[in-house]
């Protein structure tokens, strides 16, 4: 059942990392459901379906449809309708946020925003 995940993320063009940062999880989580170790809980089979853009159904086997039921929202969805103050606001903002994190915490939010534009992209 965890395969189709996989096979989703390749169609997709998402990493591993990428889910991760979405799940809140750490990769080796990710990791281990690919070499059957562990299956994701309830909770995350919601969010995984979410992220890759299917419905439940499709994701964990069961009869459906593979389009999803309900979109993920994300933080950056807003900005590319806003209007041109709003963006500058929002830019300033998001500046000032990004000068107080960590050198690993950037990283992440590189990789998170790298897995927003690969989704988009593959619509």
């Amino acid at each position: 059942m965890n395969q189709r995940i996989f096979e989703l993320m390749e169609q997709k063009g998402i990493k591993m990392q990428h889910l991760a940062i979405v799940l809140g999880i750490k990769p080796s989580r990710i990791y281990d459901w690919k070499r059957n170790k562990s299956a994701p809980t309830e909770h995350e089979w919601g969010l995984i379906a979410q992220a890759l853009d299917v419905s439940l159904a499709y994701l964990t086997g069961e009869e459906g449809s593979k389009q999803a039921t309900a979109q993920l929202t994300t933080p950056t969805s807003a900005l590319y309708s806003a209007p041109v103050e709003a963006i500058a606001l929002t830019s300033t903002k998001l500046q000032a946020s990004l000068s107080q994190l960590t050198q690993a915490e950037l990283e992440m939010v590189e990789a998170y925003v790298d897995f927003l534009l690969s989704r988009r992209d593959a619509k």
